[in-house]
């Protein structure tokens, strides 16, 4: 029994030794390198060189944010465009001013002309407003740039509009049409509506502000057909709000169309030529 145990210890010591002798036959050592210290590792960290920190390093620009560029579209004001959009309106308002009474006087005693009304309420400040705001709020929310800049220029479209608008109601005090008070000239409705749409088309193309358009002339006629606005009054209002909508969106759609009041027999329109066929 002794023997036995013998011959098995001498064989387990055997294997071991087997086992690490192919253990460090594995491995190379170098005998005349230097150990490195725990200090050493700690210091021996390769310095980052400036062309790997450019490869993986981004550097953000910061973007204004929407008080600045509101700010950046009133001192945009002082442009020639917009002495000739003035301009524009200021010759169709006056084109159509002699017909103000006959027009509104037709206009809101036509029965079919009461199917416009829905258009006070698209045109109003709160429906205007709160779509912009909320259209804005979901781009942000969703991290949907293309909306919230869309959205955005549209809101800094409406408060430029609202404010020139402001501003000339109480330098012209003209009555409106059924007497309730001195804020006719020029239409808020209108010069927002179309500071929407001037931003969606020259954003969007055609396809979105062709609509847009149509329904800005909507809300305009709404307006003559309550009696809350003459036809003059709209026409420059329109003019506003092409106005704020290309300076808001300076630099888009450039080579597109050109639009512009225009006076009809009867009335006003508006007038869409083709100027080129740049991109927004």
């Amino acid at each position: 029994m002794h023997a036995l145990n013998s011959r098995t210890t001498l064989l387990s010591l055997v294997i071991v030794t087997a086992l690490s002798a192919n253990t460090v036959g594995a491995q190379t050592f170098d005998f005349g390198a230097p150990i490195p210290s725990a200090a050493d590792s700690r210091f021996s960290t390769q310095a980052t060189s400036p062309q790997s920190l450019s490869a993986t390093t981004t550097f953000k620009t910061k973007t204004p944010n929407f008080f600045q560029q509101t700010l950046t579209d009133f001192r945009n004001l002082s442009s020639t465009n917009t002495l000739t959009w003035l301009a524009i309106g200021t010759v169709a308002s006056a084109a159509v001013h002699p017909s103000d009474m006959r027009i509104t006087r037709e206009m809101s005693s036509a029965p079919a002309m009461e199917q416009l009304r829905t258009g006070n309420i698209i045109g109003g400040k709160e429906f205007q407003f709160g779509a912009s705001v909320a259209a804005f709020a979901i781009g942000k929310m969703s991290g949907n740039s293309r909306v919230s800049d869309v959205a955005g220029k549209v809101l800094r479209a409406q408060i430029m509009a609202q404010t020139v608008t402001g501003v000339l109601k109480q330098t012209a005090q003209r009555q409106r049409p059924d007497g309730s008070d001195m804020r006719s000239f020029p239409s808020g409705h209108t010069s927002v509506s179309f500071a929407s749409a001037t931003v969606l088309q020259r954003e969007l193309g055609w396809k979105v502000g062709a609509p847009a358009y149509a329904v800005a002339s909507y809300v305009a006629m709404a307006r003559v057909e309550k009696q809350k606005h003459f036809a003059s009054d709209v026409a420059f209002g329109a003019a506003i709000g092409i106005l704020a909508g290309r300076t808001v969106t300076i630099g888009s759609g450039e080579k597109r169309f050109a639009v512009s009041p225009v006076v009809t027999p009867g009335g006003g329109a508006i007038s869409f030529s083709l100027v080129g066929n740049g991109k927004p």
